[in-house]
């Protein structure tokens, strides 16, 4: 099938290569597609970007340490909150028996 090829046919080669391995030839890059100088830190965050995110996952983990942390010690103040509450409530029911009787 030699002459243009229509479709989404990037990246994928038919008849004139098969076969034959290519080097890095001239206007191959490292990292990206020919002709987009890009390399494997740029591949890496696009990585990310494919499974349904909008930044890549490199700076995506930074900013989800941040955010776990101060979830967790938000997490942690509202227990504390919960259980003081719960132990004051059962203080005042004791009062209460203690009255009645």
């Amino acid at each position: 099938m030699r002459g243009r090829m229509r479709g989404r046919t990037r990246g994928r080669t038919r008849g004139r290569t098969r076969g034959r391995t290519r080097g890095r030839t001239r206007g191959r890059t490292r990292g990206g597609r020919k002709g987009e100088a890009e390399g494997k830190e740029r591949q890496k965050e696009r990585r990310g970007r494919r499974k349904g995110r909008r930044k890549g996952r490199r700076r995506q983990a930074e900013e989800d340490k941040q955010k776990k942390t101060s979830r967790r010690k938000r997490s942690g103040k509202e227990v504390e909150k919960k259980w003081k509450r719960n132990r004051q409530v059962e203080e005042d029911r004791q009062k209460e028996k203690k009255k009645t009787n």
